[in-house]
């Protein structure tokens, strides 16, 4: 089964490669695929296409799943959460958490210019092209420390050295 993150332009390929070669294509929403590019007629006719032609859609949320089912009611559509554990009990951190891939949209160079002004810690969970940038932001911030990658059942070790987790997302 071919697997393709996001509807345009990874389903759009997938559900051509499917025509052509007879392949099952899961096609994945999610969350700014959905709400950010249904703005034209193109766009709205190319996702109906993906969607029709897909042998499964994955969604992030139920929510989207019900606003997808709105539209097309035929879709086969299956929720996939973000997978971590959250831990079940509050706990005792003290630490401030950003988890989440380094790229601009997520705001997290916002989030370093606000640290600049509050006497807490914080660990930064993720990588990715931002990275080096924030990085030069915080090179002078004796309170910011980069763990960067990890593997998903590794997030909840640093959630619980939160207090809070913040995620200052600045586009879907």
């Amino acid at each position: 089964i071919l697997q393709c993150i996001i509807l345009t332009p990874n389903g759009l390929i997938g559900v051509i490669a499917k025509k052509l070669w007879n392949i099952k294509v899961s096609s994945w929403i999610r969350g700014g695929d959905w709400y950010f590019t249904r703005d034209t007629p193109l766009e709205r006719l190319m996702i109906s296409f993906i969607i029709k032609n897909s042998d499964i859609v994955l969604v992030q949320t139920p929510k989207i799943k019900k606003e997808v089912l709105n539209e097309f009611p035929d879709a086969k559509i299956e929720v996939v959460p973000n997978g971590i554990d959250v831990p079940k009990k509050n706990t005792k951190g003290n630490k401030i958490i950003f988890v989440g891939n380094l790229i601009w949209r997520k705001g997290v160079e916002y989030l370093l210019e606000a640290m600049r002004h509050v006497n807490e810690d914080l660990i930064i969970v993720g990588d990715g092209p931002e990275k080096k940038k924030l990085m030069e932001m915080a090179k002078c911030m004796k309170n910011v420390v980069f763990v960067g990658r990890t593997y998903p059942e590794m997030v909840k070790n640093y959630l619980k050295k939160g207090k809070v987790l913040v995620l200052p997302s600045i586009a879907g």
